[in-house]
């Protein structure tokens, strides 16, 4: 082989090597914050919050004393990416309060933690199309985040000084009441929605927008939808709302499938469409027909 055959054989067994790490990527989040802010848990590390913040944390080694399960939900995520087969994408959420134990200057100390794991264990480009809970405990429904990461020392990411916001923030949303008075939203960012005959709640963060059910109709219980259970996530592209919609089937599971729309008579209706999927008796997907979801805001 000639040099320059080795160089490019060199470049396309990096190249291989860039995208199939890509094609691995999944999102995954463990992340804990004592309830008086002052320490953080992330990805498996206790530190101090305010010096984590400055970049100049060390980790702390700490046991986990006890654990009291709020919420949980497990299962799998199929794709119908071409590539993807048969493969069983596992995906994980739980929500807890952790009770740790630590040393800092030899004094044994404990902390209460408010604690999130989030795992999806997708490839970075594929979708999750059909999704099987195999397991669930509480309502598992989107909370505020615990505390927004910005800059650290060394590529790291941080909270913000003064987090116990966020702490503050996912003690109302457990109670179900807001922590402050956030600014009123627009007559289409938010509010309650009807839907076939079930009741939605519409959650709005900056340009993206999620329908929840909180009060499914009568039947879709036994396809596994339950108070929380997210029937659309998408974002607002100008005057158009885009994203992905879900069916709930009790043999396949929930099916996704991308949809479009916009409010209507000044926010008071939504009308989403798209090609939902039809799938065979072994739930692969076939041919798609039209579907048009409409919903009425009552609140």
């Amino acid at each position: 082989m000639t040099h320059g055959g080795a160089w490019w054989g060199a470049i396309v067994c990096a190249l291989a090597l860039v995208f199939v790490r890509a094609a691995a990527a999944s999102d995954y989040s463990d992340r804990c914050e004592s309830t008086d802010g002052t320490y953080v848990v992330e990805d498996g590390s206790l530190y101090e919050a305010e010096a984590r913040a400055r970049g100049a944390a060390t980790a702390i080694p700490f046991t986990v004393l006890s654990r009291t399960v709020e919420a949980e939900e497990a299962g799998y995520c199929l794709s119908w990416e071409k590539d993807a087969g048969e493969r069983h994408f596992d995906f994980q959420y739980r929500r807890s309060i952790d009770r740790i134990g630590f040393e800092i200057g030899g004094a044994s100390r404990e902390a209460e933690m408010r604690c999130v794991l989030e795992a999806d264990g997708l490839p970075a480009a594929y979708e999750c199309d059909r999704k099987v809970v195999t397991r669930r405990s509480g309502v598992v429904s989107p909370l505020p985040d615990l505390a927004p990461a910005s800059s650290g020392a060394a590529g790291t990411s941080a909270p913000e000084a003064g987090s116990g916001k966020a702490v503050e923030a996912l003690d109302a949303a457990l109670e179900g009441k807001s922590p402050t008075a956030p600014p009123a939203p627009k007559a289409s960012d938010a509010g309650t929605w009807e839907h076939n005959g079930s009741t939605l709640v519409m959650i709005a963060d900056g340009d993206d927008r999620r329908l929840l059910y909180t009060e499914p109709r009568a039947g879709l219980t036994a396809n596994g939808v339950e108070p929380g259970t997210l029937l659309f996530g998408g974002r607002m592209e100008g005057t158009s709302l885009v994203g992905r919609a879900r069916i709930f089937t009790k043999r396949c599971g929930e099916l996704a499938y991308a949809v479009r729309g916009a409010f209507e008579n000044g926010g008071a209706r939504l009308v989403l469409t798209g090609k939902v999927p039809r799938v065979d008796e072994a739930c692969r997907p076939g041919r798609r027909a039209d579907d048009r979801l409409v919903f009425i805001r009552t609140k």
